[in-house]
């Protein structure tokens, strides 16, 4: 990434000079006046809270333990004596408010006066298709929370904030690499004022800077899994 700003910024010099004038060039007084003033709102562009909150949910299932259970229950009948008669009850207990949770959030949908839906009874401009992302991750994290504290895994705040840590610490250099795509794309659309006018091919650049590191990095984790 930074070779990609440092790439940016001597090609917005050379096309403002010999492609097209109206390209902005980085290393000009006004460029460099909008990347100090731009540093901190530029980081905007990246999906800090949807990144952020779906690995904290992500590890919750892992140190939970809910994503194991699972795992060895929907496998053969020999994987699935290997969960003991704890965590049996404890995942159907927490299955059971999983289906509590998801059937309050279909009630609050469909049932009148149905308060998750616009004001025209559609899901379109919706409160629930603004959050459905928080609705869902919000399920998955209340489920893992109660199957860790029904296993025995997660019994206090403590154990919750360290669970919940698991992911973030080990895609840290991801997140790192968030900062630094947020300031490819802003500077992108700074130096071609054209590109936001293409939301598709926008869209494109964006979301591939910004998976790209998470992608990376856990392709390197797998590649150095122990056997």
């Amino acid at each position: 990434m930074f070779a990609a700003l440092l790439l940016l910024a001597v090609a917005s010099w050379l096309g403002s000079i010999y492609i097209d004038p109206g390209i902005q060039n980085l290393l000009s007084a006004d460029g460099l006046r909008w990347m100090t003033a731009n540093i901190i709102p530029n980081l905007e562009h990246a999906p800090w809270m949807p990144t952020l909150l779906t690995l904290l949910t992500l590890s919750v299932c892992i140190e939970s333990g809910l994503a194991e259970a699972l795992r060895r229950s929907l496998r053969s009948r020999k994987h699935r004596a290997e969960v003991s008669l704890r965590n049996r009850r404890a995942l159907q207990w927490t299955a059971l408010l999983c289906l509590l949770l998801i059937l309050t959030a279909l009630a609050l949908t469909f049932l009148p006066p149905a308060p998750l839906l616009s004001a025209y009874g559609t899901f379109r401009g919706s409160p629930l298709q603004q959050g459905v992302l928080a609705v869902g991750l919000s399920i998955l994290f209340f489920t893992a929370w109660t199957y860790g504290a029904l296993s025995g895994r997660i019994l206090s705040i403590a154990d919750l904030a360290r669970a919940a840590a698991y992911l973030p610490a080990r895609f840290s250099p991801a997140l790192l690499s968030l900062v630094l795509a947020a300031q490819v794309i802003a500077q992108l659309d700074y130096v071609f004022p054209m590109l936001p006018e293409q939301p598709a091919l926008h869209a494109i650049l964006r979301w591939t800077l910004f998976l790209l590191p998470i992608g990376r990095e856990w392709l390197r984790q797998r590649r150095h899994k122990p056997a």
